[in-house]
């Protein structure tokens, strides 16, 4: 039977926020029948959680879009959202019509945008309606915003119409495939500026321009995606593993992508007015911040967090050097790439349903090729039972130990919590129901 949100997440009390947690916990790792290797594994996993530390919102807490929790109202230094703040971004702004964002608003749909903005920095933010709302400009917009509600133009003199230019340029280079467009880069973009929004106090230590550089590589990291994933580029000899030495080829490829077309160009490189030291710097920290969304550097980041929450004990963690601030940065954006496990259930459906599409597609690809594809790439395995066991093994094993890491040390995730009790309660009965069929006939 599965029942690993009831083993993770689901709190009692709200004055013992790991109650339950820790003690169901506890019960697995004294229940024989539960595989040795299992066991080891979850003592490997949850060790921080497991000295109850681990801060779990209340149910009540919870944000979507009928119970909206203002988030945002922690970090008084935002910029508030509205018309005056925002009218270049309906005017010109010095840009040809083609780079002008919502050239064909109609006053009724200014309005609209303007009422979703409300949603703005919340997890029921739907990147996927707000593609609609903004004319297919998902990522331009957020980006936009972002660096207007952390006041990021001023202090670093960036020119307002050479960024709008970066901006739409970059979102043009995201290809118009399933899961890896610019509308999951929008995704990714807005949780972390959400885990900013979120954190009690560890993340307040991060600069401006720690933002203008994590805010530039999340928006970036996926750039010019190909659709295809890393194995089948080295197996195929494709140029961008070649380039590469299949070493992180994908990765370095969107790293690549942005520093040699898009910030080349006078007209889209919003850098310039930056000092050399401060060039340097942006370079050096982008690139790591992208590489590090390959999954074979969750592991080390997480070794490194669990002992900087060994060091800090009881106290807030506070980064103290531009390492650790690194580390930090690295550690949110990692997370926004795995973030759908944190959100309403209507968002992470919809999300893995593009992804799957993505890689059927590929899969498509290596069966017409007379190869044996693995199950999560073969459309014709593509059952509920199938998929749903998929997504929750690697929720289970892969993301979710990251991410309650990261939240442990540094409580950025809000509400988050309690969504991932809930989907995975969702996908477990998906799976029991299943099972439960089996044993009947």
């Amino acid at each position: 039977m599965y029942n690993c949100s009831q083993t993770f997440l689901n709190p009692t009390q709200q004055s013992l926020p790991v109650h339950r947690l820790v003690s169901t916990l506890s019960r697995i790792l004294d229940d024989s029948s539960v595989p040795l290797s299992f066991r080891k594994e979850l003592t490997e996993i949850f060790p921080s959680i497991l000295d109850g530390s681990l801060h779990i919102p209340s149910q009540q807490n919870v944000v979507n879009e009928n119970t909206l929790v203002d988030r945002t109202s922690d970090r008084t230094s935002l910029v508030q959202l509205d018309s005056s703040t925002l009218h270049f971004l309906f005017s010109s702004v010095e840009l040809p019509d083609d780079l002008v964002l919502f050239r064909d608003f109609s006053p009724e749909h200014t309005q609209m945008f303007y009422d979703y903005l409300q949603f703005f920095g919340t997890l029921a933010f739907d990147l996927h309606k707000f593609d609609s709302i903004t004319n297919h400009h998902p990522l331009a917009a957020t980006l936009i915003l972002i660096f207007v509600q952390h006041d990021l133009f001023q202090p670093f003199q960036i020119d307002l119409s050479t960024f709008i230019r970066f901006a739409i340029t970059l979102e043009q280079n995201y290809l118009p495939i399933e899961y890896h467009s610019a509308i999951h880069a929008a995704d990714v973009l807005h949780f972390c500026h959400f885990s900013l929004c979120s954190s009690s106090q560890s993340l307040r230590s991060l600069t401006k321009r720690d933002l203008v550089m994590l805010f530039t590589a999340a928006a970036a990291h996926d750039v010019q995606h190909p659709g295809r994933y890393r194995e089948f580029l080295i197996s195929h000899s494709h140029p961008i593993a070649l380039t590469y030495n299949d070493i992180s080829p994908l990765e370095n490829f969107h790293a690549s992508t942005l520093f040699t077309k898009i910030l080349s160009s006078k007209e889209t490189n919003f850098i310039d007015n930056f000092s050399p030291e401060d060039k340097l710097l942006f370079r050096q920290t982008v690139i790591e911040l992208i590489l590090a969304t390959d999954l074979k550097y969750h592991q080390p980041v997480r070794t490194r967090l669990e002992l900087l929450r060994t060091q800090c004990g009881s106290s807030v963690f506070q980064p103290k050097c531009q390492d650790e601030r690194v580390l930090v940065m690295k550690s949110l954006l990692m997370s926004a790439d795995l973030n759908v496990i944190l959100r309403p259930r209507s968002i992470l459906l919809a999300t893995y349903h593009n992804l799957y599409v993505e890689m059927y597609k590929q899969g498509d690809v290596e069966i017409a090729e007379g190869q044996v594809v693995d199950s999560m790439y073969d459309r014709k395995k593509d059952d509920v039972h199938t998929t749903t066991l998929q997504m929750y093994t690697f929720v289970t094993k892969v993301v979710l130990p990251f991410i309650m890491t990261v939240h442990t040390l540094l409580d950025c995730f809000g509400d988050g919590i309690m969504n991932v009790q809930t989907n995975l309660e969702y996908w477990e009965s998906i799976l029991n129901e299943e099972s439960a069929n089996v044993q009947k006939q």
